[in-house]
């Protein structure tokens, strides 16, 4: 197969139609010479491309959409709960109601979740009502659109961790009270996390565009990319902020409301937090 260029954008030319296989093959070799910092991903970089080839997030406008206008507004009604929760723990925050302000935040947090959720037909309704709903989500989230597939390829250690952590915590009360005590400098790092995982997904839609263009007329780079932000940022404040739900309202052995102290790396945070939720829920009333 004879080709123009391997770079982003420009076009391949032989005597018929490129397969799906060989322009994979050709924007595999153009990423391992265009990111040598990123040895990872070219390494990968097959991996990827197929655990990438059938999930939604390659096909934003098909099969990703609510099943029905009734889902999605129940979705939409959910992000406008969220945002309540949101200035809700603005106010008690700055009144110093700090374990009621964190329970607020962490409401936000799980409401947008199941609003997003429902916007983009990741849950059935039935899944967002459930008692264990933030566990349900947090698996939603990374499952219904190929983050973790994607992100365990990439090699991403900083992911692998945290979510074998995550869902130890789910059952295990001591390793969520760790997570509820997490340092300020900690929480920093998990924000952090997001522009780390956004570039690296950022490197590979710069190059997924032709192919996947090629493949599915309806693939949107730049819809692709807004729609994961959400999806990277709300798994992120998830991991932050689920524990919280139970030891904000609760006294008991392992942690209760009078350890929310302006110490505890939560309350430290919480409105950095906050900005960053009220950002992703504006644009999520967008998609």
């Amino acid at each position: 197969m004879g080709k123009t260029s391997n770079r982003k954008g420009e076009k391949f030319s032989s005597g018929k139609k490129a397969t799906y296989e060989e322009v994979k093959a050709a924007y595999i070799d153009a990423i391992k010479t265009a990111l040598p910092d990123n040895p990872e991903i070219a390494k990968n970089a097959d991996a990827i491309f197929e655990k990438l080839k059938n999930k939604s997030i390659l096909s934003p406008n098909a099969k990703t959409k609510a099943k029905n206008a009734k889902t999605k507004s129940i979705g939409n009604a959910f992000i406008f709960e969220a945002t309540q929760d949101s200035k809700i723990c603005r106010i008690l925050y700055s009144k110093k109601f700090y374990p009621q302000a964190i329970y607020h935040l962490q409401q936000a947090v799980e409401k947008t979740v199941k609003g997003f959720v429902l916007i983009e037909g990741y849950c059935e309704q039935e899944d967002v009502f459930t008692h264990d709903s933030p566990y349900v989500l947090i698996k939603a989230l990374l499952e219904k659109n190929g983050i973790s597939e994607l992100l365990t390829s990439l090699g991403n250690t900083s992911f692998i961790s945290t979510n074998e952590r995550v869902l130890s915590a789910i059952r295990n009360v001591k390793e969520r009270v760790k997570i509820a005590k997490t340092s300020s400098k900690g929480i920093e790092e998990h924000l952090a996390s997001i522009n780390s995982y956004m570039n690296q997904f950022n490197q590979i839609f710069d190059f997924l565009y032709d192919v996947l263009h090629d493949r599915d007329s309806n693939y949107d780079q730049t819809l692709a990319s807004a729609r994961m932000t959400p999806v990277v940022t709300l798994y992120v404040l998830s991991v932050i902020t689920f524990p919280h739900e139970s030891f904000t309202r609760y006294p008991g052995p392992e942690m209760s409301p009078s350890d929310y102290t302006k110490q505890l790396g939560i309350v430290k945070e919480a409105l950095k937090i906050v900005k960053i939720l009220e950002c992703e829920q504006r644009k999520i009333k967008k998609l």
